[in-house]
């Protein structure tokens, strides 16, 4: 294992830089770099930040981090991980954020989050599910690791403002998706250590149960009546062979849909449970290709998916459209690129099993039914989402894919078989006030400042996003154009990206610069 470094001295490898903080005036279109694969770092984080009986029990969080303009006083921006780990390999996440932090004068810390990839809290030897899990692997002690990654940064650069005239580097929640909600509720929750949030395709309002549980997979219906009536053609597709009405067997199905042998135990010789998982399947594999929606046209993934199940299903092979989806796409769990498409051979075969997540008694359909993914990852947001990250999505008559009703009952016994848990959907609303009613309150009166919203609307997720402004300062902007998060993308721009999201990104980065420019000790610099 790599040396860790103790709270206080926890950024080596960052070298202190002259005293000046930078803030170019005016936004503008900026040359970013790819993103970076980069040389892990660690922290050494509490196990429980919560105790009441203090514990000495630590553990060593990953982390990456990026300061190559940093000037004292400097911005930081600390941008969450999420639900699955972050190899070096990946590094840091988003180069606008990067190009951000030269601009700034600032740096780019990001932590992996808890219980993910290297980030072991109890240890790689721990037995999964435990139930320690119930109060380690929540959003709130993952909160608490980001203030201590921030004040150790801040201590280890001279800048956490305890002392008169001394230099306090802002700091800006970063984050897209479910890290793009922790980024927002850092800003909520800890208003004296961030002084900014910036959430990304942040699904509040699912977490709040304000969302209709068939809002997502309908949005996702409709981007793909957009090609060429994707969404009719997957119907009828999933009609003919899924469905109770079409009454093939077992056998039939394995046979027609090219299944591994053997199917997952649970499965076996229960013909309504088989049909109902390759529904999910294709159901969550659609999800995942609509996020990656962007730029909107030919060369996606999801128009890709949809142009093999409408030349099947137009040549009367319902069952070659549903191969196509499963083979190529749902076997690679989403992947990237409209080439993939190309990879499935006339003797693969899907491998259910494959699709499971870690741990006992997983299924296919678990907690979040736009997928928690494969593995130990998968099996930690299926607890997330059994506890206190509940965000139902179903399937309507409405939509493209064969009617599903979500019910917290199903929810219940899931999460009861899994873990021994049963989920408390609205207990973070409740403590921390997101619902929409609470925060236009805390908006309107000043209560709560300084956060941007961005929403992808080609995105199912944006159905439960804040697409209005709640005040001046507490903005939203929603991208006609846009899919999951991709005014905060992996890549660099191009001249593929929309003007709706280069305007986005000039937006921010102004609002952040009038924003920062009120923060506490804050020296602005003409060059």
């Amino acid at each position: 294992a790599r040396a860790s470094h103790a709270a206080r001295a926890s950024v080596s490898g960052m070298p202190r830089r002259p005293a000046a903080l930078l803030l170019l005036a005016a936004a503008c279109a900026v040359s970013l770099a790819t993103a970076t694969p980069a040389e892990p770092q660690w922290l050494t984080q509490q196990v429980d930040h919560f105790r009441v009986k203090p514990d000495a029990s630590t553990w060593q969080q990953r982390y990456y981090a990026y300061d190559d303009s940093f000037k004292s006083g400097g911005v930081i921006f600390l941008v969450f991980g999420g639900e699955g780990a972050v190899p070096p390999s990946i590094g840091l996440f988003y180069p606008f954020i990067s190009a951000l932090a030269d601009r700034f004068g600032g740096l780019v810390v990001q932590p992996e989050h808890r219980f993910y990839g290297a980030s072991q809290p109890l240890g790689k030897a721990a037995t999964w599910p435990g139930t320690a899990h119930l109060s380690l692997l929540t959003p709130q002690q993952a909160l608490a690791d980001a203030v201590a990654l921030v004040r150790a940064v801040q201590a280890e650069r001279g800048c956490d403002g305890t002392i008169d005239g001394k230099a306090r580097c802002p700091v800006v929640a970063v984050g897209g998706s479910y890290p793009g909600c922790l980024s927002f509720f850092a800003r909520l929750r800890y208003p004296a250590v961030f002084d900014a949030a910036y959430a990304a395709s942040a699904p509040l309002k699912f977490f709040s149960g304000e969302t209709s549980q068939y809002a997502y997979y309908d949005l996702v219906t409709g981007v793909a009546a957009r090609f060429q009536g994707c969404d009719k053609s997957l119907r009828a597709a999933l009609e003919a062979t899924l469905s109770e009405a079409a009454g093939k067997s077992e056998a039939e199905l394995v046979k027609s849909l090219q299944l591994c042998a053997p199917l997952p135990a649970y499965v076996q010789g229960n013909v309504d449970l088989l049909r109902e998982e390759l529904g999910m399947v294709v159901m969550y594999t659609f999800a995942t290709l609509s996020m990656g929606n962007y730029p909107p046209g030919d060369s996606t993934a999801f128009e890709s998916a949809c142009d093999a199940v409408n030349k099947q299903q137009a040549s009367g092979d319902s069952f070659g459209a549903l191969r196509a989806v499963l083979l190529s796409w749902a076997a690679k769990r989403g992947a990237a690129t409209a080439a993939m498409d190309a990879s499935a051979t006339a003797d693969a075969c899907f491998n259910m099993s494959a699709q499971l997540p870690a741990g006992a008694n997983s299924t296919i359909s678990s907690g979040d039914w736009t997928g928690v993914g494969t593995g130990s990852d998968g099996a930690n947001w299926d607890f997330q989402t059994c506890t206190l990250m509940v965000d139902p999505a179903a399937t309507s008559e409405r939509s493209m894919f064969l009617p599903r009703p979500w019910s917290t009952e199903w929810l219940r016994r899931h999460c009861a078989s899994r873990f021994g848990v049963a989920p408390q959907p609205s207990l973070l609303a409740d403590m921390w006030g997101f619902d929409s009613r609470t925060l236009q309150r805390m908006a309107t009166s000043g209560q709560l400042t300084n956060v941007i919203f961005t929403n992808g609307l080609l995105d199912g997720w944006s159905a439960g996003g804040y697409q209005a402004n709640l005040s001046d300062t507490v903005v939203a902007f929603n991208l006609p154009n846009g899919a999951h998060h991709s005014d905060l993308s992996h890549k660099a721009p191009g001249s593929g990206d929309t003007p709706d999201v280069l305007a986005t990104r000039r937006s921010v980065a102004t609002l952040l610069q009038d924003w920062l420019l009120l923060a506490e000790h804050l020296v602005v610099i003409q060059k």
